[in-house]
C-alpha cells in the first residue's frame, strides 16, 4: 500500500514503543486541553511550569513515536520546513536576547547603568533576561505543542478524538463559568481568596477577554462540525418541508451534541462582554463559512452560505438579547473613548516608539513592563505589563525582522489549513478549523494578548496542529 503524499498511518511500524509513544502523545494533550484552563488559564506562574512540565512529556513520546516511524516523520518534516526553519531561527534569536555580549551589542539601558554604578555591568540586547528567558520557554511550549498535535494527528481517529476534547472542554468550561457567574463567584477568589478585576463571565480564566478568545476557539469548532456534518447528512432536493424535517431530526439526534456545544460556547462568548472577542469571533465563522461555501457545489454551497449570512446578521442581534447590554454598552464606549480605550492607545504609542528606536533588536522578548516608562508619553496609575495588541509588542520585543520571520512562518501553516480546506473532499472540517481558529486569534491579537495566556496558545496550537497535519491527502484518509 502506498504511504500517500503525507504518509499514511497504515504504513507505520507496527511497534509497541511506537505504540506507546503516540498514545502517550495524545494522552499528554488532552490532559494539557482539560487543565490547562483551570487554574487561570494557567496564566500564573506555576500554572505556566505545569504546562512546560506536560509539553514536555508530550514531545517525549512524540519524539519516541517518531523514531519508530521516520519515514512518516520526515514526509510531514518536509510539509512544514519553511515554517520549522522560521521557528527555530526566532527562537535562536530569542535566546541570544539573554546572552550577557559586549557592550555594542547590548541595549544602552546596561551601559546607563554602569556609569551610574561606576563599574561595568554585564549586558544583554534584552533590557531584563530573566523576563525574555521566561518568555522564551513559553514559546518554546507552544511550538513543541503544535509538533506533537501535527505529528499524532495525521491518524483521522486522533484527530477527530482531539477536536473533540477541544469543543467538550470548552463546553464545560464555558458552562463552568455560568454556573460561577450565577452563583456570584470568581476563580480567582476560589483559588487565592483575591478581589476580581472585573464582574463579567470570565470562566476559570483571570480576565473575560482570554475567556472569550478560548471559547470563541471550540465555538468554532463546534459550529464548523454542525454545519459540515449538517450539510452531510440532509437531503436538499425533496422540498423545503422534508428539509426543514430532517434539519430538525438531525439536531434533535446526531447533531444534538454539536448543536449544543455550539449555543454554550458563542452564548459565554457574548456574556463574556468582550468587544474583541466577539467580533474575532463572528469574523472567523464568517470566513470559515465563505471557505466551507467556496469548496462545497450545488446546492450544498448555497445551503453554507446562507448559513454564514444567518450567523452575521443574527449574531448581533443575540448578543443584545443574551448579555443583558453590557457588550452593547461597552461597543457604545468606543464612541466616546472611555478608559479602558485610552490605557491602550497609550500602551499602543509606546509600543511603536520602542520599535521606531530598537527596530533591529528590540528590547527583549517580554519586556513591555520594563521598558514602558522608558518610552511612554503619558504617566498612568496602572501597571503597565502588556501592550493589549500582541503584534506590536512581540515587533517591539525581539524586533521587526524576527517577528516578520516568524508571522511569515505563522501564515504558511495558516496557508497549508486553507489548501487543505479548499482542495480536500473528505476530512475537511480539520484544516477548516485549523484556519478558522488562525482567524480569531490573528484578529483579536491586533487589540489583546490572549495568545500570551498558556491556557488559549494550547488550544490554538492543537487546532493548527491538527489542521496542518489533515491539509494532506493520505491512503487513510
Amino acid at each position: 500500500m502506498s504511504a500517500g503524499a503525507f504518509g499514511s498511518p497504515a504504513a507505520e511500524t507496527v511497534d509497541w514503543t511506537g505504540r506507546i509513544g503516540r498514545r502517550g502523545a495524545v494522552a499528554m494533550l488532552a490532559i494539557i486541553l482539560i487543565w490547562s484552563p483551570f487554574p487561570l488559564g494557567s496564566a500564573v506562574n506555576w500554572g505556566a511550569s505545569v504546562i512546560a512540565l506536560l509539553v514536555s512529556l508530550a514531545c517525549f513520546f512524540a519524539a519516541l513515536y517518531a523514531f519508530r516511524n521516520p519515514d512518516a516523520f520526515l514526509s510531514g518534516l518536509r510539509l512544514v520546513a519553511p515554517s520549522a526553519i522560521a521557528a527555530l531561527a526566532v527562537l535562536s534569536w530569542v535566546w541570544i536576547q539573554t546572552l550577557s555580549l559586549p557592550l555594542d551589542w547590548t541595549n544602552p539601558v546596561w551601559r546607563m547603568t554602569g556609569q551610574l554604578l561606576h563599574r561595568d555591568v554585564p549586558g544583554s540586547i534584552s533590557i531584563n533576561p530573566w523576563r525574555t528567558q521566561e518568555e522564551f520557554l513559553k514559546l518554546l511550549t507552544a511550538v513543541g505543542t503544535f509538533w506533537t498535535a501535527f505529528i499524532v494527528a495525521r491518524d483521522r481517529a486522533t484527530a477527530r478524538f482531539l477536536l473533540n476534547i477541544v469543543i467538550g472542554a470548552g463546553t464545560c468550561y464555558a458552562l463552568y463559568g455560568f454556573v460561577l457567574n450565577m452563583l456570584g463567584h470568581h476563580q480567582i477568589t476560589l483559588i487565592y481568596g483575591a478581589k476580581p478585576r472585573e464582574d463579567w463571565l470570565t470562566g476559570p480564566f483571570m480576565l473575560h477577554n482570554s475567556f472569550a478568545t478560548y471559547c470563541g476557539l471550540a465555538g468554532v469548532a463546534a459550529v464548523m462540525r454542525l454545519s459540515l456534518e449538517a450539510a452531510n447528512a440532509l437531503q436538499f432536493r425533496r422540498g423545503a418541508r422534508l428539509f426543514a424535517l430532517n434539519l430538525m431530526n438531525h439536531l434533535a439526534g446526531p447533531g444534538a451534541p454539536a448543536a449544543a456545544a455550539a449555543v454554550i460556547l458563542i452564548g459565554a462568548v457574548l456574556g463574556s462582554a468582550s468587544r474583541a472577542g466577539f467580533a474575532a469571533t463572528v469574523i472567523a465563522l464568517t470566513v470559515a463559512g465563505v471557505v466551507a461555501a467556496i469548496r462545497a457545489s450545488g446546492v450544498r454551497a448555497r445551503f453554507l452560505a446562507a448559513l454564514g449570512v444567518v450567523i452575521v446578521i443574527l449574531a448581533p442581534c443575540l448578543f443584545l438579547l443574551v448579555s443583558d447590554t453590557d457588550l452593547a454598552d461597552r461597543y457604545a464606549i468606543l464612541l466616546d473613548a472611555g478608559t479602558a480605550d485610552t490605557v491602550r492607545l497609550a500602551m499602543w504609542s509606546a509600543a511603536l516608539n520602542m520599535i521606531e528606536v530598537f527596530p533591529w533588536k528590540g528590547t527583549g522578548l517580554g519586556t513591555f513592563q520594563d521598558a514602558y516608562p522608558l518610552f511612554a508619553q503619558r504617566v498612568l496609575p496602572f501597571v503597565m505589563d502588556k501592550a493589549h495588541g500582541d503584534f506590536l509588542e512581540f515587533a517591539a520585543g525581539i524586533g521587526l525582522p524576527a517577528a516578520i520571520l516568524w508571522w511569515a512562518g505563522w501564515a504558511y501553516l495558516a496557508f497549508l489549513c486553507l489548501k487543505g480546506a479548499v482542495t480536500r473532499r473528505r476530512n475537511t472540517i480539520y484544516p477548516l478549523v485549523g484556519f478558522g481558529a488562525t482567524v480569531l486569534v490573528a484578529v483579536h491579537s491586533g487589540v489583546d494578548f490572549s495568545l500570551q495566556i498558556p491556557a488559549v496558545a494550547m488550544s490554538y496550537a492543537i487546532l493548527l496542529g491538527i489542521g496542518v497535519a489533515q491539509s494532506q491527502r493520505s491512503t487513510q484518509q
